[in-house]
């Protein structure tokens, strides 16, 4: 048996030409000139590699991308008053707080100040609400990217009986309610889960973010399953995911990889935010 790969990467590039072209359209026929600003505080050796990746492409299809960058001393009011500006500057159309902020500033004290018409991250109160109705706007990039990459190898999620590993804002919770949107069965697990491994062999979409390597035992995989692994590790100078690949991928039926599944999506979502963003502010 050999899994089915969910590869991001081609699928991305399919999508960044027609993001590529609908920006040049706005530029052209609309003067409208997309751009985003990221906020980058401290000198988190990932984050700074996370930003470099969302400046490139952007850069590929024709948004401007400023990195506002900060020393780790920035106090939150400091922060919140930049954020404030950005809100009003109309030439701004979508704002990002790379994560994590140092511990001395509260995260939702500043998701929450950002414009809800410019968070193209998703984080905002109001638009995880807004998915939570169903209704969706802004969309977190991850679960977004994800629910596109099922979508593109016909992989319907309704009725499956879908666990999610990890309950963060950033991928856990949004894509709990991504799933029960397309009206997926939907499990979250968590630290204090019990009985993970059983749960793990009885669910058909399993959803792995939880920063741990070998999270799913190697008798749990099973050949109904569909792994979407969300981890990035570096290790002896190789990236890897949460799953451990190449056990899994003769004994599942489909898996994404790690680099190259979960990770491009992501930030083809957040260009895709940032489009709508425009046309959200220019409604």
């Amino acid at each position: 048996m050999s899994a089915i790969i969910l590869s991001g990467v081609e699928l991305s590039a399919q999508y960044r030409s027609k993001i590529a072209i609908e920006s040049y359209e706005l530029q052209n026929k609309h003067q409208i000139v997309p751009r985003l600003v990221v906020i980058l505080i401290g000198d988190f050796a990932p984050s700074q590699i996370y930003v470099a990746h969302k400046e490139k492409a952007c850069r590929d299809v024709g948004i401007i991308c400023d990195i506002y960058r900060h020393d780790s001393t920035i106090t939150e009011a400091q922060l919140i008053r930049q954020i404030e500006q950005l809100n009003q500057d109309r030439s701004v159309h979508g704002i990002l707080i790379q994560l994590p902020l140092p511990v001395h500033i509260n995260v939702d004290h500043i998701i929450e100040k950002i414009d809800p018409n410019k968070d193209v991250d998703g984080f905002h109160p109001y638009n995880l609400g807004l998915l939570a109705l169903g209704i969706p706007k802004l969309r977190a990039c991850t679960p977004y990217g994800i629910m596109q990459l099922l979508q593109a190898y016909n992989i319907d999620v309704k009725s499956k009986d879908a666990l999610i590993i990890g309950k963060s804002r950033i991928v856990g919770l949004p894509m709990a309610l991504e799933l029960l949107m397309h009206q997926a069965t939907v499990t979250t697990c968590h630290s204090e889960t019990l009985q993970l491994q059983d749960k793990i062999k009885n669910h058909e979409l399993i959803i792995v973010a939880t920063g741990h390597r070998n999270v799913i035992a190697e008798d749990s995989f099973m050949p109904h399953h569909t792994i979407i692994d969300v981890g990035i590790h570096r290790i002896n100078n190789q990236i890897c995911g949460d799953v451990d690949y190449h056990y899994a991928h003769s004994r599942v039926a489909a898996i994404s990889p790690v680099p190259g599944g979960v990770g491009p999506m992501t930030i083809t979502a957040l260009l895709q935010n940032i489009l709508c963003a425009i046309q959200l502010q220019n409604a």
